[in-house]
């Protein structure tokens, strides 16, 4: 009787192991594929020197009459950071720079034609004073991706 029971624990501990092993390498090909669809069409989640140009004027336009300085801007796979030198520091809790950077720096859902090209690409505002490795950022909300979520 006793080497039954040590037979069926063990059979279901092997049970056990074979489910957690088997949910393990469904859930993981399933992340995988996830990501491939995601990256499937690279190109368009890679700003091109013409989208950068684009972000380059908008930004300069924006901000060519006040004391904030655009300093150009850089991408990587699936953003556009844009660098704005202010003379000071923000008086305001972090949070609600981002906010301010998200609302009145980025730019307008009338500007369509940057929007459209950035479609895939995050647009990230960092505002810095000395140093660009310590900026406050915010993600700007691209209103042509938000009008295509609403649909779906």
């Amino acid at each position: 009787m006793k080497s039954t029971q040590t037979f069926t624990v063990k059979l279901v501990k092997r049970a056990m192991l074979l489910v957690v092993v088997a949910l393990s390498v469904t859930a993981c090909s399933q992340l995988f594929s996830m990501k491939i669809v995601r990256y499937a069409d690279k190109e368009s989640y890679q700003a091109s020197a013409q989208t950068l140009d684009s972000v380059d004027r908008a930004f300069y336009a924006a901000l060519h009459l006040g004391d904030w300085v655009y300093q150009g801007s850089n991408t990587s796979f699936g953003e556009v950071r844009a660098f704005i030198k202010i003379p000071k520091s923000l008086d305001l809790a972090k949070e609600v720079q981002e906010q301010y950077l998200q609302q009145i720096i980025c730019p307008s859902a009338e500007n369509i034609d940057l929007w459209y090209q950035l479609k895939n690409i995050d647009l990230e505002i960092h505002i810095f004073t000395q140093n660009r490795n310590s900026t406050i950022s915010a993600t700007c909300i691209n209103p042509y991706n938000s009008v295509n979520s609403q649909q779906v």
